[in-house]
């Protein structure tokens, strides 16, 4: 084999030892990086929860402005109905419904407007009020309770808390509590 026959065949592959230095070099930056993109998903993971839930209680607002009746938002975990108890689980998802007969449960003639189910990242979602079931916004638009929030507390230590607040006339602000 002559020497442009052996600089041909070198130059069709690298050597295992090259292969070994950029698998190390690989696995030395996922390590880095790792604790970073855990905290920025669950960072992300609580956000996108957050905005779900102020999406509902809007959806909820609007309903109840449009249809002049109460609408409901309710700690759901089968997506059909609100969870009773004490202790209701927003984590595990909610619901969102015209309550025609105001009774803060819904029927079957009531219409589902939207159902959420469990939220990713996020450990617990827990109501300013103990045992806060459900919001209702009336249909002149505003909230049938005092001013109320809720935190959302993520499963990755290093997230911030976030919390959605809610004012008298229904209307939901996030703070981030650092």
């Amino acid at each position: 084999m002559g020497h442009a026959e052996a600089q041909a065949a070198r130059g069709r592959g690298f050597t295992i030892i090259e292969g070994l230095v950029c698998l190390a070099l690989t696995a030395l930056l996922a390590t880095w990086a790792a604790p970073g993109a855990g905290r920025w998903l669950g960072d992300w993971q609580t956000r996108q929860a957050t905005g779900a839930l102020r999406e509902s209680l809007d959806l909820a607002r609007i309903h109840a402005l449009g249809a002049s009746a109460p609408a409901t938002v309710c700690a759901s975990a089968d997506g059909l109905d609100c969870q009773s108890g004490k202790e209701a689980d927003w984590a595990a998802g909610w619901i969102v419904f015209l309550d025609h007969d105001g009774d803060g449960r819904r029927d079957g003639d009531e219409p589902l407007l939207h159902a959420r189910g469990p939220t990713m990242g996020v450990a617990r979602i827990t109501p300013s009020a103990s045992g806060l079931q459900r919001l209702v916004f009336l249909p002149n638009g505003q909230l049938n309770s005092t001013p109320a929030s809720l935190r959302f507390v993520a499963t990755h230590a290093d997230v911030p808390v976030r919390r959605l607040v809610l004012n008298r006339v229904g209307r939901a602000r996030e703070v981030v509590e650092r």
